[in-house]
């Protein structure tokens, strides 16, 4: 039984909606999450969903900033991730993800620094050095876009807009 008290009542939920591609009713269950109380207790939402998920706050906002850029609410995403980087200020993914959401705001220089403060916490997430390119490469610094996207590539080798984005910009 789930108890809609606590966040991982609204993970499931959060999930259930990503899964039937319910994007304003997952936006509101990760709304819900966020201003939920802790469980004390997260065995059973990790058996569920992966041992790698997390019911903290600042997993909530990365994943509320994500579902948010889907919906098309950059604006909206940014705050979100801005959220998770002040409760977790040392989260790498939720650097990462504001730099995409930045980028995608046409905030090219912002969403650098922000891929960069990612990558100064951890150097092998793709995600990071992908929207590095893309923003590199959007202010001009084709050069240091082309480097940034073959390391992208290296450590996720199908990562598809890395790669399209090396073929287009090499051309």
């Amino acid at each position: 039984r789930i108890d809609f008290r606590f966040a991982e009542a609204w993970a499931f939920q959060a999930a259930f909606y990503a899964k039937l591609k319910m994007p304003a009713e997952r936006i509101e269950a990760l709304r819900k999450w966020l201003a939920s109380s802790q469980p004390l207790e997260t065995r059973f939402y990790r058996q569920v969903l992966g041992q790698t998920e997390e019911l903290a706050p600042e997993a909530a906002a990365i994943k509320l900033g994500s579902a948010l850029v889907d919906a098309g609410k950059t604006a909206e995403a940014i705050e979100a991730f801005r959220g998770a980087i002040a409760v977790k200020p040392d989260g790498a993914l939720a650097y990462a993800n504001l730099g995409g959401a930045l980028k995608k705001f046409g905030q090219y220089a912002e969403a650098a620094e922000a891929c960069r403060s990612a990558l100064a916490l951890q150097l092998d997430l793709p995600e990071a050095w992908n929207n590095l390119g893309g923003a590199l490469t959007a202010i001009g610094e084709r050069g240091a876009g082309v480097a940034v996207d073959r390391e992208a590539g290296r450590l996720r080798p199908d990562y598809l807009e890395a790669h399209t984005r090396l073929g287009c910009v090499c051309r």
